[in-house]
């Protein structure tokens, strides 16, 4: 719970257990992977105290079931929640690197993702309306198509982000971010 801190329920990318830790009734068979390296996200609905976004992200392997949302909605099952909607496709080529900040007027959520062999950056703003269109920010270096498993992590403060990761291009960049604009730089 967002207001007191308990434990609603918990999800590995793939299913999703409740607070009891039973699988929820339709809580398998998101795209997630056991293999990615931040294979799930979970969002509060900006204004809501019953629904969460599940964002998922699968690793390089096939089946390449890229950047993905369900939704969670813990007035179903008598309180212990079930997923009401199941992997509605965001982005097909993303890598496996996942990140959450809100912005300053701490309400809203910027949802970021890298995508797969390009430099792009895409932040989703997730409000009371739904998820925006993304800001697509082209900063720092090209990476593999094939994967490049890693991290993406902001800072605290919410104005910096790193994004490590290994295999053919072991490293780490490190950029701004403008948690008005969702614009990566530098």
């Amino acid at each position: 719970d967002k207001n007191t801190g308990t434990l609603l329920f918990y999800t590995d990318g793939i299913s999703v257990w409740n607070k009891d830790h039973l699988q929820m009734p339709n809580g398998t068979g998101l795209m997630g992977s056991g293999n990615s390296t931040q294979s799930a996200l979970i969002v509060s609905f900006p204004k809501s105290d019953s629904l969460y976004y599940i964002f998922t992200i699968t690793d390089f392997q096939p089946p390449l079931n890229g950047f993905r949302y369900s939704v969670v909605d813990m007035s179903l099952n008598g309180g212990l929640g079930d997923v009401s909607v199941k992997n509605v496709l965001l982005l097909s080529g993303a890598s496996e690197k996942l990140a959450a900040v809100k912005p300053c007027n701490g309400t809203d959520v910027w949802v970021l993702i890298h995508q797969n062999g390009t430099n792009a950056y895409y932040a989703y703003l997730v409000t009371s309306s739904g998820i925006d269109l993304p800001v697509i920010s082209n900063v720092g270096a090209v990476f593999p198509a094939a994967g490049f498993p890693g991290y993406l992590k902001f800072s605290p403060d919410g104005h910096k982000v790193v994004m490590a990761g290994y295999q053919q291009m072991p490293m780490a960049q490190l950029f701004d971010f403008d948690d008005q604009s969702g614009v990566l730089s530098n």
